[in-house]
């Protein structure tokens, strides 16, 4: 990303997660209204305008998808699969939860199930400030929670969450959303052992990560894709495949108990399936 300058992918994913949750969707049935808590005010009173155009017209909502490229469902169908990996860390006995290039992200502001929970969001200052404007005045849901600023290419972050109050002794569960496709083999492989010192034996990794194939679209349209992400700050530089990331995960102790695909979640949750430029994305749960 651009020096100062907040991830413009975050504010992407922002907007995807809101038009997600619009009537008509076909994952409008994965996420709900939680998913715009950090919308501006006036931008959340045309989602509502837009909504019931959608609502009537599916038409507009077909329009929309067709100008989102699919993404706005893709980010929906993620969302909802790490949560569910989530809910089932919680179950499992994790207390603390740390998100590692949280972005705007809005669990701790969301998920009631977070209650028993203390969050921990890492990112970078710039994009934490939009996030510390956002959330003035909202109720947390979280039973605690903690702004920690790292930048994965040059802070430690086992010093910055120990600093914060992360207490190694108790089982955690972190989320790595959409961060990996942008970060060099080494940052990948740094911020994992960093991760593995700080986890606890039952301790929970999710993460995301794009494979080598990365989009499903038509071979002329690759390089436009590879060059966007340029343009905006944020090339694509982290591509695994599903053994890569076992074998670097078992390296720091770290078990894969489950590896869900795009495709996997399409097929649990699209009531139809549109046409859409997909992009090959997993989720991988790993154990401590």
């Amino acid at each position: 990303m651009f020096e100062g300058v907040p991830s413009l992918t975050a504010l992407a994913v922002l907007s995807m997660r809101a038009l997600s949750s619009l009537p008509g969707s076909p994952s409008d049935h994965v996420g709900d209204r939680g998913h715009r808590v950090l919308v501006p005010g006036a931008l959340d009173r045309s989602l509502d305008l837009l909504g019931a155009l959608t609502a009537r017209s599916p038409a507009t909502h077909r329009a929309l998808r067709a100008l989102t490229v699919g993404l706005a469902d893709h980010v929906a169908l993620r969302t909802d699969a790490i949560d569910r990996a989530l809910l089932d860390a919680i179950d499992a006995g994790c207390t603390q939860l740390v998100i590692l290039g949280a972005g705007l992200d809005a669990r701790a502001y969301r998920m009631d199930a977070l209650r028993g929970l203390d969050v921990f969001e890492v990112d970078v200052k710039s994009t934490q400030a939009i996030k510390r404007r956002a959330t003035r005045g909202r109720r947390l849901r979280a039973r605690g929670h903690r702004f920690v600023e790292v930048d994965f290419e040059r802070d430690a972050l086992e010093a910055r969450l120990l600093a914060e109050g992360f207490d190694p002794s108790e089982k955690s569960v972190w989320i790595w959303e959409g961060v990996t496709p942008y970060l060099p083999r080494a940052a990948i492989e740094a911020t994992l052992h960093q991760v593995a010192r700080l986890a606890d034996e039952g301790s929970r990794v999710l993460v995301t990560y794009v494979t080598g194939e990365m989009v499903n679209a038509p071979t002329w349209l690759l390089p436009a894709v590879l060059v966007g992400f340029e343009m905006l700050g944020e090339p694509l530089r982290g591509r695994l495949e599903p053994d890569e990331l076992a074998a670097l995960g078992a390296r720091e102790g770290l078990r894969v108990i489950g590896d869900t695909g795009s495709r996997d979640w399409a097929r649990a949750h699209y009531r139809e399936r549109p046409s859409r430029v997909e992009i090959t994305e997993r989720l991988a749960v790993l154990e401590r």
